[in-house]
């Protein structure tokens, strides 16, 4: 009930609410007081500290608030009551992007997306999209499944992608980065279908082909790896990249000092307008896996082993 929350604190229901329509009234509430605002003055996810934290402000039982809080995560056929609901975590990706893209200015229509797969030990890997802002990442679309599960993450990635699209104005230049681990033509050819434009970092091996050459010859294969051979060297152009799933791209590389290795990107737009230093600010996400890890909120000492009910936690 919206009467049990401090007096003080009803704006970050109102927030909620006005931010998250689709929201019962119950689940705006356990959203508001146990996740956004437990969580954020305790930094922590810990059930037990989050409880004991507003059982004292509200005047309740640490039981009766932890049981509260219990009820976010739980499904349906494990909660109480004949009004049992099921928080469907997709359903809200598209509002939590559109709540972000509110801080924007009206002429501003740019957005940069870090795609990346994170593990919590043996347990889990979170797929997870996010915008990064201001030095930092923040989740709005994620998948999370078990660390040792088989199978494809194809499916998942695609339904991300959708996903996140419905957030986003049609007539937004939107660019998507992944790290290395994370490159596939689908992915790539993904990424296009949404009317945005791929940034992928690639490993050095296989070859690529120079879209354009001078003379009658046809271009030859030339190595990845010795595209960029000493720091201070930069190159792009077009190309048809890789000899097996090839994919007709704009290829970018650069070795600037203090990195080991030459950074290698495909994208879709032309060498004149993509800019490989808009990859820098994925470096933004790792503040976000630092808050959410041993840096910040302390998820990795969850106790929880059921992947969707983790996706509800997040």
């Amino acid at each position: 009930m919206i009467t049990q929350i401090p007096k003080g604190y009803q704006e970050w229901f109102r927030v909620v609410m006005r931010k998250m329509p689709h929201l019962s009234k119950s689940q705006a509430v356990g959203l508001a007081m146990g996740r956004f605002f437990g969580i954020a003055i305790t930094q922590s996810c810990g059930l037990s500290t989050v409880a004991v934290f507003l059982a004292e402000i509200q005047h309740r039982s640490e039981n009766n608030v932890r049981e509260q809080l219990r009820q976010w995560y739980k499904e349906k056929s494990h909660k109480y009551g004949r009004k049992r609901q099921e928080i469907e975590v997709s359903e809200s990706f598209a509002f939590l992007l559109l709540w972000i893209l509110s801080w924007w200015s009206s002429d501003q229509k740019s957005l940069v997306l870090a795609a990346d797969a994170s593990t919590l030990g043996k347990r889990f890997t979170v797929l997870v999209i996010s915008v990064v802002y201001r030095g930092c990442g923040i989740p709005v679309a994620w998948k999370i499944v078990g660390a040792t599960e088989k199978g494809s993450w194809q499916p998942y990635w695609h339904q991300l992608l959708n996903q996140v699209k419905q957030g986003i104005p049609d007539d937004w230049f939107v660019i998507v980065t992944t790290d290395r681990g994370l490159y596939a033509k689908w992915f790539y050819q993904g990424i296009v279908a949404n009317g945005w434009h791929p940034l992928m970092r690639i490993n050095a091996q296989g070859y690529y082909q120079p879209s354009q050459v001078l003379g009658d010859q046809p271009p030859s294969k030339l190595p990845l790896s010795g595209l960029i051979t000493e720091v201070g060297q930069h190159w792009s152009g077009r190309v048809r990249c890789f000899r097996s799933n090839c994919v007709d791209c704009t290829l970018l590389a650069r070795w600037d000092h203090g990195y080991a290795d030459p950074w290698l990107m495909l994208t879709d737009l032309s060498p004149q307008q993509a800019q490989i230093y808009w990859y820098s600010m994925r470096s933004w996400i790792e503040c976000l896996f630092k808050d959410i890890k041993r840096g910040g909120f302390g998820w990795h000492h969850t106790k929880m082993t059921d992947p969707k009910r983790a996706e509800r936690q997040w």
